[in-house]
């Protein structure tokens, strides 16, 4: 008996015998998938291998005649998406596991409320610590939330003053879109399938890989259509013809309500030991409160750089929590064949003047990374193929006219905008002036009252209701078509792609009537604030849609061809989620804590290091839980942006202490307080997503 001897074929190894070698004959040379089944036994293994391939073909021609014919098969077919449909994010392997927690969501939730679900389902990812190695650390996400670790991973720069020269993974430039990455798959896989190899076709790209994983299809064009085949064993599996890779462009502009002001990308970190009385700024109960410091904080500084609030933008308090990033986001998560490119340049306290159209510094102690430049130049500096003329950071307190000196692009660049998303109108009419009067207590706090007013409104003036229903009548007609003179000129797209959200209510604490009653609740973080008016509520409750309906009249009259859309849809939504409700969902992680409404109290300290205070220490607080509210408290915004400055507030005046008895104040004021938190822009973002939607073609779910 002949010596047996392997012979490998392919990743398995085959006993052959010698007889295997098949010999030429006079009149042909036989092949061994040839050899007819009575020579089985004399050829072995030749035979078995050719036998499995002849059957493995013959089954995916019956699967072919099969379906062709009608019967119940589960054809195999491509499914296919981009791999990393976010490009604000520079890293593929965050965005898939983002969009992992969006397809695992229920499908009426990603019709319904998309953006509310995911938000809601990341928050419990995260304290859960299950979002995997893409998001680092485990307990600091849990502490942070999970955009503290994609906010240094994205496509824009403070020091960059916008979003160019930005290169993706794929090599392609974030600015200049021109290729992605397909991951595609075999669903339905027959079973004859597993353990072989599949051959993939795409245009000019050929990728063998076993049939049972997914394969990746490199640097596919935007808008250039492909087929896409897959066989095995030489034998058609499966194809798709056409496929077109989709690019849009969205742009946002806007105010606080749209930059994600009070939400930082990574909260504050604060410390239970060391607590200051900020020169006894506050009392409570008769004695002075103490206030909890940013680690390695100190009579001589704020403390560590690495302490402070974190934002996609410093100075205009820009999030990866905003409305705008969130419907955004949601788009790409929720269309495999569409990428998205998002600008944002909302920035916080901005107005149409002194904002999108002028200079507006904003937190105006960024240092060199500062970029006080109006939201327009801004985009002309993205979208211009020349930067000439657009780089004129700060003003240095001159005039702007936006029509003389506003040059309009004469090169622009090959990628233009889809769609713009637009939040304005607040500032404009002086709300935080509102607030101010219903929430800052006057009386005997005399010139410190006056001295928050200065630095948190750069005026001494407040303003009633009254007034600002006045001032509503009177600016908001005259700032919508000088915004729509502003954007006819300088955007390449219609105004009907333009969609303006309306502002959300913020004392509708139940249904019917039911409003914020006189409280310090979620705000006795400092005596000087509470809704102390038995007005302040229904006032509020009025006046919101009062002013909503104002700015859609003033849109409505523009004449058509300049008229945008604007959406209020989720304005009542926001009813029973006010400022002032307490407590969390029943099932949601760290409830007690994230439902609270006070201040935490510090009582004195067990054991050195043992640093106690009520109702829960500073250290304990996580701003990114599901909560009842879905705004921000001066409580909130001391514990989660804690802004406070060093450097004057305007030329000639004198810097502040870092313990100066003002820190808390614009910790509890100007860190956020009165806007919508994370689970409040993703509400609003779900109102805008449909209308979306229709703006850039893409069908509804």
């Amino acid at each position: 008996m002949p010596a047996i001897r392997s012979r490998p074929f392919g990743s398995c190894s085959f006993d052959v015998s010698p007889a295997c070698n098949l010999r030429r004959t006079g009149r042909d040379t036989m092949r061994r998938q040839d050899l007819p089944l009575r020579h089985h036994a004399r050829y072995g293994c030749c035979v078995r291998r050719g036998y499995g391939m002849f059957r493995l073909r013959l089954f995916l021609l019956f699967l072919t005649a099969g379906l062709a014919g009608g019967e119940a098969f589960a054809q195999p077919r491509i499914e296919w998406e981009i791999a990393n449909r976010f490009r604000l994010f520079k890293k593929e392997e965050q965005f898939r596991k983002l969009a992992e927690v969006f397809a695992a969501l229920p499908v009426e939730d990603r019709k319904g409320r998309p953006a509310f679900a995911f938000e809601d389902a990341m928050q419990r990812a995260a304290a859960k610590g299950t979002l995997g190695k893409a998001f680092g650390d485990r307990v600091s996400i849990a502490r942070w939330g999970w955009t503290s670790a994609v906010t240094r991973q994205t496509c824009f720069e403070n020091g960059n003053h916008g979003h160019y020269e930005c290169l993706l993974e794929t090599g392609d430039q974030f600015m200049k879109p021109r290729v992605a990455d397909v991951l595609a798959k075999i669903a339905d896989l027959p079973p004859a399938l597993a353990g072989q190899s599949c051959r993939w076709v795409a245009a000019e790209l050929t990728v063998v890989a076993p049939c049972t994983t997914e394969v990746r299809l490199a640097r596919r064009a935007f808008d250039k259509p492909f087929d896409i085949t897959v066989t095995a064993a030489n034998a058609p599996v499966a194809d798709i013809k056409s496929v077109r890779l989709r690019h849009v462009a969205i742009v946002g502009f806007g105010d606080s309500f749209s930059s994600g002001e009070g939400n930082p990308d990574k909260p504050v970190e604060l410390v239970d030991d060391s607590p200051s009385s900020y020169q006894e700024s506050s009392a409570t109960n008769g004695r002075p409160r103490n206030y909890p410091r940013r680690r390695e904080g100190n009579p001589g500084s704020l403390g560590h750089r690495l302490a402070a609030a974190t934002w996609l933008n410093d100075q205009c308090h820009r999030s990866l929590y905003s409305q705008h990033v969130r419907a955004a986001l949601v788009i790409a998560m929720a269309h495999h064949d569409t990428a998205v490119t998002l600008t944002p340049y909302s920035c916080t306290g901005a107005a149409v003047r002194a904002g999108i159209l002028g200079y507006y510094g904003a937190r105006d102690d960024a240092g060199d990374a500062g970029d006080s430049s109006p939201q327009l130049m801004r985009y002309w500096r993205d979208y211009c193929s020349s930067r000439v003329g657009y780089s004129r950071f700060n003003n240095r307190g001159r005039g702007f006219d936006w029509q003389s000196e506003l040059r309009d692009c004469k090169e622009r660049a090959r990628l233009k905008p889809d769609a713009v998303l637009l939040s304005i109108g607040g500032n404009d009419i002086g709300f935080s002036s509102v607030i101010a009067e219903e929430v800052v207590a006057k009386g005997d706090y005399g010139p410190f009252t006056e001295l928050l007013y200065e630095l948190w409104l750069s005026q001494v003036a407040t303003k009633t209701f009254d007034e600002a229903r006045q001032a509503v009548t009177e600016l908001i007609p005259a700032r919508i078509r000088e915004l729509s003179d502003a954007f006819r000129k300088h955007l390449d797209l219609p105004s009907s792609a333009i969609i303006q959200t309306g502002y959300p209510q913020i004392t509708r604490s139940g249904g019917g009537s039911s409003v914020c009653q006189p409280s310090d609740a979620g705000m006795d973080v400092h005596r000087i604030l509470a809704i102390s008016k038995d007005d302040t509520g229904q006032q509020a409750a009025a006046f919101v849609p009062f002013l909503n309906q104002r700015i859609a009249a003033a849109v409505a009259v523009l004449p058509e061809e300049r008229r945008w859309r604007f959406v209020d849809s989720h304005v009542e939504r926001f009813a029973g989620h006010a400022l002032c409700t307490a407590g969390a969902p029943g099932d949601a992680p760290d409830r007690q804590i994230s439902g609270a409404m006070q201040f935490p109290t510090y009582v004195g300290f067990k054991k050195p290091h043992h640093f106690l205070w009520e109702p829960f220490a500073p250290s304990e607080w996580r701003a990114y839980r599901p909560r009842n509210r879905w705004f921000v408290t001066p409580n909130d915004a001391f514990l989660t942006g804690h802004y406070m400055r060093v450097a004057p507030i305007g030329r000639g005046k004198t810097p502040y202490p870092p313990q100066d008895k003002v820190q808390p104040l614009l910790a509890a004021t100007l860190g956020g307080s009165f806007h919508p938190n994370a689970s409040g822009h993703s509400a609003i973002a779900d109102a805008t997503i449909p209308v979306l939607r229709e703006v850039l073609k893409l069908p509804q779910p």
